[in-house]
């Protein structure tokens, strides 16, 4: 029989990953509002239940019992849950497609062969290779849909070399269980047994270690595109759009392309739309405009709020006269809708200034003369209107 002790670590080990996990996606969702708890609960809770199946299997140890059919069957079901909490917990962290049919297929086969290996069949080799088979498989299906996610993400990395850890334990514990089918946790085989025991802790531990510094760079992901974008519209705020426009001036210098042109953006007598409708109505107009301007861009385009009512584009492969000619269209588009939500009709309109871009310009130099010709434009529609 082997010494309970040697349960004793890892089931610490799990009961505290877990009880850490919680408290730090509880923490992190009460400093940041938006960041995704749900990811952490399910992985605390894999190791909940990993951490109440090493408890059981110690106090079993310790006192020198074997278990009961039953006991080793819900035992087992307990052990072998965290095999799809964790992966189901990376499956909403990143928002992938979540195929429930083989989920569930695969949860139904491994109830249905543990059930086999314990009340047709009392074999406690082929319970530990179908618990740890079906724990490397799902741990290298997670590790294959993290690398085929298309929109990677700063913790990508730490999840696949957590799951490739697990999955090596795996592996190795179902090579142990093959190669020498008397191992046993329960009846006295030595060495390989006690083995596993010890070497568990680690993979498990590197595990959580992993889904701590995924959570870490998680909320300062967040935190990043909160500091670069505007809280009330979502597009880019000035510091964000000045990181954008230093990129894509880099990216031009290597591409060939028509050109970069940056445009101005001031909404027409907006001070008037707050005195007469409010505030809350003057918010609403600005984030239905930044809403028509950002979806009337393409997506090589970059669009920002650098001020209270003033829009910047910097369009991507563009000339003068291409740009001219959508915002005609763009005009078009805002003179056709109205701000929903309203009892009565409120149309946004707006004056724009062009601006050529050349290498090695900085960005308050080229806004400079975009304002130029902004107050140009505005000066003409002033004056068309007396």
């Amino acid at each position: 029989m082997i010494d309970g002790i040697l349960f004793v670590v890892p089931t610490i080990m799990a009961l505290f990953t877990a009880s850490l996990l919680y408290f730090i996606s509880r923490t992190a969702k009460k400093f940041d509002n938006i960041y995704d708890e749900q990811p952490a609960i399910w992985w605390a809770t894999g190791f909940l239940l990993l951490g109440s199946a090493w408890l059981q299997a110690a106090i079993l140890a310790y006192n020198g019992q074997l278990p009961g059919k039953n006991l080793t069957f819900f035992n087992n079901l307990i052990y072998s849950a965290p095999t799809y909490l964790w992966p189901f917990g990376v499956w909403l962290r990143n928002r992938m497609t979540f195929a429930w049919q083989w989920f569930l297929s695969l949860i139904a086969i491994q109830i249905i062969f543990l059930f086999s290996f314990t009340f047709v069949d009392n074999n406690y080799s082929l319970r530990s290779i179908t618990m740890h088979g079906f724990s490397a498989l799902m741990a290298m299906m997670t590790v294959v849909c993290v690398l085929r996610y298309s929109k990677t993400r700063y913790g990508d990395r730490l999840l696949i070399l957590g799951f490739l850890v697990y999955a090596l334990h795996n592996f190795v514990t179902v090579a142990v269980f093959i190669t020498d089918p008397s191992t046993s946790l329960f009846n006295g085989a030595g060495g390989s047994a006690e083995l596993l025991v010890l070497l568990a802790p680690l993979a498990y531990v590197l595990l959580g270690v992993c889904f701590f510094g995924v959570m870490l760079l998680d909320v300062i992901e967040e935190l990043s595109e909160k500091s670069r974008h505007d809280y009330l519209t979502g597009l880019y705020n000035r510091f964000g759009f000045e990181q954008a426009y230093e990129t894509t001036l880099e990216k031009s210098a290597r591409v060939d392309t028509k050109g970069l042109v940056l445009v101005m953006v001031d909404l027409n007598k907006f001070k008037a739309i707050n005195d007469k409708h409010g505030h809350s109505i003057g918010d609403r107009a600005l984030t239905w405009f930044s809403h028509l301007l950002n979806t009337s861009c393409r997506k090589s385009d970059i669009v920002g709020r650098i001020g209270g009512d003033e829009f910047v584009i910097l369009m991507w492969d563009c000339e003068p006269e291409q740009c001219r000619e959508f915002l005609q269209r763009f005009d078009k588009r805002c003179a056709a809708s109205p701000v929903p939500g309203l009892s009565y009709p409120l149309f946004v309109s707006a004056s724009y200034g062009i601006c050529d871009v050349t290498a090695n310009q900085g960005l308050d130099e080229i806004i400079a003369c975009a304002d130029k010709s902004l107050y140009a434009a505005k000066k003409r529609q002033s004056m068309l209107s007396l």
